[in-house]
């Protein structure tokens, strides 16, 4: 049984972009958790890891973003073949990138795709790589979390001040503890604008954060 979870703020943005998205994919057997109501995304996110994790059944956990829709048919198919490959695989997303220097992934080397419709004017299309690569981290907007992940893995409430660097801390407690992070474009679209993407003091809050629990130059090293 392959769950998905998503944390909703904007019933607009759910109803237009995850919802049918989690519809076209979801199986008759997934478990669906929606969470309403949170300052942070940590909390709602580890509520559903420890719901998830409880399931005996569980192949894989879908988190991902209500602005995030789901477009290709083939992912559940996708996720349950790479994980049957390489069972050291804790997370998988659409996009990430190797030699990460911080927070800002798209300075490392970039792998993986995703279609962005409201990132520039007439949206655009980051696309770096196709098949499956290994990377530090990936980018939050959509994570597939293993069932060792679900149930090994939580999102650091530390950080609940840096909403920026929960992806890529978590990222880092599976690679500290010896598993993979894989990016593989799953055939998503990111429907976030620029103002919504970036807020400069937040910014530098999630970086602060980061580094303090890490250190500097702690993901070259992990690869």
């Amino acid at each position: 049984m392959i769950a998905f979870g998503c944390a909703i703020t904007r019933e607009d943005e759910f109803a237009a972009y995850a919802e049918p998205g989690i519809e076209r994919v979801a199986e008759p057997d997934s478990l669906v958790m929606l969470k309403r109501g949170y300052d942070c995304i940590h909390d709602p996110y580890n509520e559903m890891l420890a719901q998830a994790g409880e399931r005996d059944d569980l192949e894989a956990l879908v988190l991902l973003h209500q602005d995030l829709s789901i477009d290709g048919d083939d992912m559940l198919a996708r996720v349950r073949g790479l994980l049957a490959a390489s069972p050291e695989i804790a997370i998988m997303g659409t996009i990430g990138a190797r030699d990460v220097p911080g927070l800002a992934w798209w300075e490392g080397e970039p792998r993986g795709y995703v279609t962005a419709p409201r990132l520039v004017p007439g949206g655009t299309r980051l696309q770096y790589s196709y098949g499956a690569h290994e990377v530090d981290s990936v980018d939050g907007m959509l994570l597939v979390l293993s069932p060792w992940a679900v149930r090994e893995l939580r999102f650091d409430r530390d950080l609940a001040g840096a909403l920026d660097g929960y992806d890529l801390d978590i990222c880092l407690q599976a690679r500290e503890r010896g598993m993979r992070v894989v990016a593989t474009g799953f055939g998503a679209s990111h429907h976030v604008t620029y103002d919504d993407f970036y807020d400069r003091q937040r910014w530098i809050e999630a970086a602060v954060a980061v580094q303090r629990k890490w250190g500097e130059g702690l993901m070259p090293r992990l690869l």
